[in-house]
């Protein structure tokens, strides 16, 4: 199957998903199957060596869609019995977010394939969002009830994921991340252990994994800060100044 071809298909999903939104349950999971659409895309691209810049430019216009407008309409949806309309600019903002952040990829000067994205991914974003849906909604229909406490919190996961998107973290891209033989077994067990919590408790198994990613551009970033450090100390001592680091090796990287 062409890659745009699949890229179509999430769009397709997506615009079917909004459109079903107010009846219908199903909606929220369409958030999961456009990303894995979007893993699929890629992959196909690269497996066929059919890369090129339309297919980039569609993917990003489809994920404005797909990671954008339909979770700001989940959050409208689901977060609506919030007090004082927080839902509204709660949403606004989501997908204002992701356009900047897919805007700010497509501007660069290189699409190569990179080891760190900057900007949590929107597909990673909008799960968070669809995901956390997911478990207030199976939380709810045990205890029979929603309210203003599960939109609150659905608007505070869709604020810090469109806070995520915009920042400057840096966040795995698993580019090339099976090529030693280590990290591929750490890759599959880590698949593993997804399937099996997917068979049990999917909802919660997608939040805690896409939350686990989100938490990695904090940890990510304290390494390379840590790692900028050491090597300074090390050069000041090398050239005998004895300074313990310094502040322009730190420079370039952006904090939050």
């Amino acid at each position: 199957m062409p890659p745009n071809a699949v890229t179509l298909t999430s769009l397709a999903i997506a615009l079917v998903a909004m459109w079903k939104l107010p009846s219908a349950v199903w909606p929220t999971w369409s958030v999961i199957g456009c990303i894995v659409l979007d893993v699929m895309d890629g992959r196909i691209a690269r497996m066929s060596n059919r890369p090129n810049a339309l297919g980039a430019q569609l993917d990003s216009l489809v994920d404005v869609v797909a990671f954008g407008a339909l979770p700001a309409l989940l959050v409208l949806h689901h977060a609506a019995s919030t007090a004082w309309m927080l839902h509204v600019p709660t949403a606004i903002l989501f997908i204002a977010c992701a356009a900047l952040r897919l805007a700010r990829f497509n501007a660069k000067t290189t699409q190569a394939p990179q080891r760190f994205f900057t900007g949590l991914p929107t597909p990673v974003a909008a799960g968070l969002v669809a995901s956390v849906i997911l478990v207030l909604q199976r939380s709810d229909q045990a205890r029979h009830a929603s309210g203003p406490l599960s939109g609150g919190v659905i608007c505070l996961i869709a604020g810090l994921a469109a806070w995520l998107m915009v920042t400057k973290l840096p966040f795995p891209s698993f580019s090339g991340a099976a090529s030693t033989t280590p990290k591929r077994r750490t890759l599959i067990a880590i698949v593993a252990l997804m399937f099996i919590g997917l068979f049990f408790h999917p909802s919660l198994t997608l939040l805690l994994t896409f939350a686990v990613y989100a938490a990695s551009g904090w940890v990510i970033r304290r390494k390379m800060n840590q790692f900028m450090d050491r090597l300074a100390y090390a050069k000041a001592a090398a050239s005998g100044t004895g300074r313990i680091g310094c502040p322009a090796a730190t420079e370039h990287l952006d904090r939050p």
